[in-house]
This record gives C-alpha cells, sequence and structure tokens, in this order.
C-alpha cells in the first residue's frame, strides 16, 4: 500500500483506462426491465447543460454533488445555486443546493400539470398532476486526507432520494447510494500537447438502491450504470470536457472564460461562454451557456436544443462566500471587499 502511495501520478493513466474499459461494457438491464426515470436526469444547474453536460471529470462546483461528488473535496468556500426551468410549456422543475469543502445538499422539485386522464376504454375522466421530490446529499475526501501520501485522487459518495406523487398509480419512496472517483494530474505534457490540468472522474450510479414502489404494488428499479467523464485545461480560460454514459449516451463540452479590462468597464468581473453537444438516447442536442460573475454572485443561462419539441432554457442564480465574508454576513454587519 505505502509503495502504491509513492507511485507517480502519470503511472495512475493505464487504471483509469482499465476502468474505462469496464465501465463501457457494463451488462446492460434486460429489455422487459423498467429502469427508473426522474427529475435527476434532467441535470442539476445551469453550467453543466451549457457544456452538454460533460461535467463527471470537471466537478469544481455545487454541481458536483449530481455529477461527481468526489470533486467536494477540492471545493473552496461556501457555494449557493437556485435553478427555475418551464419546460415546453408543461413542466416547472427547480432545485436549490448548498456545498461546502467536503458536503454538500440539493433539494430538486419537478411538476407536470394538467394530464389527462382515461379509462381503459380512452374516454376522458379529466386530468391529475405528477410531481417528483428529489434530495441529493454527498460527500468528497481527499485520499491523501484519509490515507496519507500524495496520490492526487479524491473520493465520493452520493446519497439520493426520491419521492414521487402521481394520483392513478399512487404516492412512491426510493433512494439509491453511489460511489465516485476524481483524479486530478497538474501540468501534464503529452506528446507536444502542454496542459495545465487534466482531470478523470468516474461516478457509478445507483450501486445500491431501495427502487421506488407506488401505492398500486408497482415497482421501478434505480438504473445502474457507470459516467466517466474527462476534462483537459488546455489553457488557464479554455476548459474541454468529455462524458460517457454505459447507456450509449455521449456528452461533450467546452468552457472559455474572459477576464479582460473591457469586461471590468461594463462592471463585470467574468464572462464565461459554453458550447456543448449530448446525446440522450436517440435524441441529438446542441447546447450554448453563457456566465456573468459580479464580486461573489454569478448569473447563469443554458440553452438546450430538441429536435421535435424546441428548445428549453434554464436560469441559475449562484453565490460563493469564503468562511470569514459569510460569517461576517451573517452577523449582519457591513463586509467589505464581499469577493475573495
Amino acid at each position: 500500500m505505502r509503495k502504491l502511495l509513492k507511485c507517480r501520478p502519470l503511472m495512475l493513466l493505464p487504471l483509469l483506462g482499465l476502468l474505462l474499459l469496464g465501465t463501457v461494457s457494463w451488462p446492460a438491464a434486460p429489455a422487459q426491465a423498467q429502469s427508473l426515470v426522474s427529475l435527476f436526469d434532467l441535470g442539476m444547474g445551469a453550467r453543466p447543460p451549457g457544456m452538454g453536460g460533460a461535467f463527471t471529470g470537471l466537478a469544481d462546483d455545487e454541481n458536483a454533488l449530481l455529477y461527481n461528488p468526489a470533486g467536494l473535496a477540492s471545493l473552496a468556500g461556501f457555494h449557493f445555486s437556485s435553478l427555475f426551468e418551464s419546460r415546453f410549456g408543461r413542466a416547472l422543475d427547480g432545485s436549490v443546493a448548498l456545498a461546502a469543502p467536503h458536503l454538500g445538499i440539493a433539494l430538486f422539485s419537478l411538476r407536470v400539470g394538467g394530464i389527462a386522464r382515461t379509462d381503459e376504454a380512452g374516454r376522458p375522466q379529466g386530468q391529475f398532476d405528477y410531481g417528483n421530490f428529489g434530495l441529493i446529499a454527498g460527500a468528497g475526501y481527499r485520499w491523501s486526507d484519509l490515507f496519507g501520501g500524495d496520490l492526487p485522487l479524491s473520493l465520493g459518495g452520493q446519497f439520493k432520494f426520491l419521492s414521487v406523487s402521481s394520483p392513478p398509480a399512487g404516492n412512491g419512496i426510493g433512494f439509491s447510494l453511489a460511489p465516485a472517483l476524481l483524479l486530478e494530474l497538474r501540468r501534464l505534457t503529452l506528446g507536444p500537447v502542454q496542459l495545465r490540468a487534466l482531470r478523470l472522474g468516474l461516478l457509478v450510479e445507483n450501486l445500491i438502491g431501495l427502487p421506488l414502489c407506488s401505492g398500486s404494488g408497482h415497482c421501478e428499479p434505480w438504473a445502474l450504470g457507470a459516467r466517466l467523464g474527462l476534462s483537459a485545461d488546455l489553457t488557464p480560460d479554455l476548459t474541454l470536457a468529455l462524458d460517457l454514459e454505459t447507456s450509449g449516451d455521449l456528452h461533450l463540452g467546452g468552457e472559455w472564460h474572459l477576464r479582460r479590462a473591457d469586461l471590468m468597464r461594463m462592471g463585470l468581473e467574468e464572462l464565461a461562454l459554453r458550447l456543448g453537444a449530448q446525446t440522450t438516447g436517440n435524441v441529438f442536442s446542441f447546447t450554448a451557456g453563457l456566465g456573468i460573475a459580479y464580486q461573489n454572485f454569478s448569473l447563469q443561462y443554458a440553452f438546450i436544443s430538441h429536435p421535435r419539441l424546441g428548445g428549453s432554457s434554464r436560469f441559475s442564480l449562484g453565490a460563493h462566500f469564503n468562511t470569514s465574508t459569510l460569517l461576517c454576513l451573517l452577523r449582519g454587519g457591513y463586509c467589505p471587499g464581499l469577493k475573495d
């Protein structure tokens, strides 16, 4: 074990490659088994969707709670975000997230109203509303904090709770647990390419879970799978990311930060532009995003196209504080220089 802790970080790349082969060849669930579909499948926040949902290998803010909780190990300060979205004019969903170094929690809500109800003969029987409530709690710690050594690896765990309200079938609840890994290599040279950082992330989704069973006795198990992500910082301002799921879904995206004097004249400190593409089942989508930061506050926007239903937009408001600033705000005093 001590020899492993002292190994060079680059030697871990073949190991991660084997891990990738294992996750890509993960056996699919039998065709007759119906896996649970929930509001967690909509993603989290507005920043990851703007990058095509490629965030498992990045996981550097509160959105790590859903995509890779191992990223919470390197989180600096306290992160808060809230989101509201109207999907295709029928569904309303939102979330609130709070994350700090090592720990975080997020609440999710989804409601679809005015769904037509029919009997077995197809005769109208009025309407009903369908709703989801979800909770995610996550934790992440560096290997060195737990076991010592200098291995650049973080370990994480995720707990998901889901409550479904559907009058025709009845209410139901379920939960699942998922482990996660994040390997981060700094100042890496791969042939002629020099990277400021290379990250490899893995989330084994719903490894242990309690199926969601409704009052009618119908049960749906959590879909067991894995999500492997890769991100690379090509420059201080440009990041590319790629996610691959065992279901076959692919996510690709990039983020470019502008921190120039022109932004300061407009009262902004940072502007982020994002582009991405993703395949979800048989649906291919383009995505785009925009992030604006001023002092400790940020506004994120994402657009996700859909070939048949048009597009949907997401807005997220966020805040980031260090410990001293947060304590100052809680005391209600004047806090000069909010920015870290």
